[in-house]
């Protein structure tokens, strides 16, 4: 009998708990397993609630729950190029060189405000691409963002 651990969410270098930066598009299930696999892997990992149904839930569960570096207005509708901003700053500001992006439930905004969600998964997605590669950007950050947009099946 082996001493190795049965590979699965616990062992993040398995299939299924596969921790590295970039974008993926995954079930709200997956997104779950995925937010674990990044913690074991000591990546700094900030999940959104469930339920962003709005342009402005989505800017206050941001403001509760991601680092942002000028803080955003309150008082303000969302303002992308502003949320851009204070995004890419709040995670260049974060004491982690691997940083995890959740957003369970995607899909609530998608259905709602198409318009929307296409403008946060454009920001969201392109997060990790702002940090990649260190040399040419000065910002020694791997970035992972996990969009829960599809639907719930076995991704």
């Amino acid at each position: 009998m082996s001493d190795a651990p049965d590979p699965g969410v616990d062992d993040p270098s398995s299939s299924s708990g596969v921790v590295e930066s970039g974008t993926q598009h995954v079930t709200d299930a997956r997104a779950a397993e995925l937010a674990r696999a990044y913690a074991l892997a000591d990546w700094r990992v900030f999940v959104l609630p469930h339920g962003i149904d709005s342009a402005d839930k989505l800017k206050a569960a941001a403001q509760a729950v991601l680092p942002l570096d000028p803080p955003l207005n309150p008082e303000t509708p969302m303002n992308w190029n502003a949320f851009t901003d204070s995004l890419v700053g709040g995670i260049y500001d974060v004491e982690a060189d691997k940083i995890a992006i959740v957003w369970p439930d995607a899909g609530c905004l998608a259905r709602s405000e198409a318009h929307s969600f296409e403008d946060a998964v454009d920001i969201l997605g392109g997060l990790p691409e702002d940090f990649s590669p260190p040399e040419e950007t000065h910002r020694p950050k791997d970035v992972a963002v996990v969009i829960a947009d599809l639907a719930n099946q076995r991704a």
